[in-house]
């Protein structure tokens, strides 16, 4: 999975940015036996960052935009701690849609509701 996500990655972002940056890393044999050795955890499966993939873009257009990202970024995974181990595929799930339908990210979405919401008819309070 990890490197179907990198090749997918690789190819859709210099689509969205010419300097786009692609990388994908796995976590040290050492590092892993040091966590199941110190007792962090007690299976493989509970480590969360044996593997990632990163793709760094844009973000020099606004401040604002990679401010709001990274405090959706955080916030989101503890917000979904009530659903279990389903939190980080709900987690992945959200973070491949916003790559692949909002890539010009929060600047970018937060336009997108704004002319949505100026679409809409406005109701009167008249009578």
């Amino acid at each position: 999975p990890l490197n179907a996500m990198y090749m997918l990655a690789k190819g859709r972002a210099p689509k969205i940015h010419k300097a786009a940056i692609v990388a994908q890393r796995l976590k040290r044999l050492e590092s892993i036996q040091a966590k199941l050795s110190r007792g962090e955890v007690q299976k493989l499966t509970q480590i969360q960052d044996i593997g990632g993939c990163r793709v760094v873009v844009g973000g020099m257009g606004t401040l604002i935009g990679p401010v709001w990202g990274a405090i959706l970024l955080t916030v989101l995974p503890e917000l979904l701690r009530g659903i279990g181990d389903l939190r980080l595929v709900v987690y992945g799930a959200a973070l491949t849609l916003v790559v692949l339908f909002v890539p010009g990210g929060m600047v970018q979405a937060a336009r997108i509701v704004r002319a949505r919401l100026a679409c809409l008819p406005i109701a009167s309070t008249r009578q």
